[in-house]
């Protein structure tokens, strides 16, 4: 690196000028604003602020021992570097396991007594270690703030030139003017003269050769180092180039697994409608089946019936002179109608000994069928009686609560014995006249037929009480 021109002599007066000069004068000042407490002892400040500069160098979220449950809040204008918080502290401390807290395997806490400060004097801190403290730790002024950024800006690019001939005259010019009134402005006022005298003496001082070699040595250091950040952000764009390329492989590894795995679910959907469609070729023969067997049923059921009604006739003769007596009560809300119909039914017996007796309950409009005999019928006095002591019994017998005030209607109808003939006919409909259009129409037409048919049949049978009742009217 040549010396001889008049830029490189500029440069390295600079250079001079912002490392030895700019040093003394920051760390003078950080003194005075950092220190007045801690009677100028760096390490005591360092053990006070150790908990504050720890969450300004670590995560916001992450908590330490020393901070409360609501956690701790700090002035961060910005992130402290690993570099400097390792400058000023190391991790050599008594850590406190119990103080280390982990919430499903992640750090939520850890113990501040790990990190221990470094025994090193504010001078020995670098321009920015200086400058990064002042800005954190500081409400500063803004002639303070600017001074600050003239002087970090400079330093940084001097420090940083890869050669003594990369700046004009022009912009060393400029840079001694704002370099000169930087320093001067964060100086004490007893000092600001000495400065200025100081900084006007290295503009035009010689300097030696011992003292250029050593400049041009810290130079080249300097450049060494911006050389090795070349290399590792050379390795680094490398690296991301090759993860990009490995990405890319795996994206085209991945898709052609996709795409193999969409072609076996094709097949194996292909294979599922195969048996799908077997299975309902299938349910088709087996219900058509149970068709038949429904259809069976309904004849079956028709000739009991038949036999139901002859058995009616024949019972009903056998009454004689008793006659039937039919109940039809409107039950209230309070009233459960199906438990009091299952009741009724099922207990038929315990109003044997009265003079009414139940021949069959249907529920709804509360429906009873009994029957008196003729003697009692025809006496008012013997019939009163006889309906008032069937409805204690049942009130009894179906446990209906009687302390609830409500209104039954009660209609009684006097049946003869040829008014009870009910008989059940089926419709005359068959299924050999229903045109046939194709298998599966006809098989389903007759499937609802034959359901159609069964609920008519039931339908008959709980309405055949009914059927007494228009009758008699």
């Amino acid at each position: 690196m040549s010396t001889n021109t008049r830029e490189a002599q500029e440069l390295l007066r600079l250079f001079k000028c912002v490392v030895d000069t700019g040093t003394d004068v920051l760390t003078a000042f950080a003194k005075y604003k950092l220190l007045p407490t801690y009677n100028g002892n760096f390490e005591r400040f360092l053990d006070d602020k150790k908990h504050e500069l720890f969450h300004i160098w670590h995560s916001k979220k992450l908590l330490c021992c020393e901070c409360p449950p609501a956690g701790y809040k700090i002035r961060r204008t910005s992130h402290m570097d690993n570099w400097i918080f390792r400058k000023i502290y190391d991790d050599s401390g008594n850590e406190n396991k119990a103080h280390i807290v982990r919430t499903l395997g992640k750090l939520m806490q850890v113990c501040l007594h790990k990190y221990k400060s470094r025994s090193i004097g504010i001078h020995e801190l670098d321009i920015s270690v200086i400058s990064f403290l002042l800005r954190n730790l500081l409400t500063l002024s803004q002639i303070e703030t600017t001074s600050l950024d003239t002087i970090t800006t400079y330093r940084s690019k001097i420090c940083h030139t890869y050669s003594t001939k990369c700046y004009p005259l022009a912009f060393l010019n400029t840079a001694w003017s704002d370099l000169e009134n930087a320093l001067v402005d964060q100086t004490d006022p007893s000092y600001k003269v000495v400065i200025q005298k100081q900084i006007q003496y290295l503009r035009k001082v010689d300097l030696e050769k011992e003292e250029i070699t050593e400049l041009l040595k810290n130079v080249e250091e300097v450049n060494t180092g911006v050389e090795e950040v070349r290399k590792l952000l050379l390795l680094n764009n490398n690296a991301i180039g090759k993860c990009e390329e490995n990405f890319k492989t795996k994206v085209v590894e991945e898709s052609r697994v996709i795409q193999q795995c969409l072609i076996n679910e094709s097949s194996s959907m292909k294979q599922a409608q195969k048996v799908v469609l077997k299975e309902v070729i299938s349910s088709k023969a087996d219900s058509k089946e149970r068709g038949d067997k429904i259809l069976e049923q309904i004849c079956i059921l028709n000739t009991n019936q038949a036999s139901s009604n002859l058995e009616m006739s024949e019972q009903l003769k056998k009454i004689g002179e008793e006659c039937v007596v039919l109940w039809q009560l409107a039950t209230p809300e309070n009233w459960n109608a199906v438990e009091v119909e299952e009741i009724l039914t099922k207990f038929e017996d315990k109003f044997k000994d009265l003079p009414m007796k139940i021949k069959f309950v249907r529920k709804g409009s509360l429906v009873i069928m009994t029957t008196v005999s003729a003697e009692v019928l025809k006496n008012s006095t013997a019939f009163q009686s006889a309906v008032k002591v069937f409805l204690t019994r049942m009130v009894e017998v179906c446990n209906i609560d009687s302390t609830i005030k409500c209104y039954v209607g009660v209609t009684l109808h006097i049946l003869k014995n040829d008014e009870l003939n009910v008989t059940y006919k089926l419709p005359d409909t068959t299924l050999e006249d229903k045109s046939v259009q194709t298998e599966d129409t006809d098989y389903e037409h007759q499937m609802n037929h034959s359901r159609k048919l069964i609920e008519n049949f039931k339908d008959e049978q709980e309405v055949h009480c009914e059927k007494c009742m228009s009758s008699c009217k």
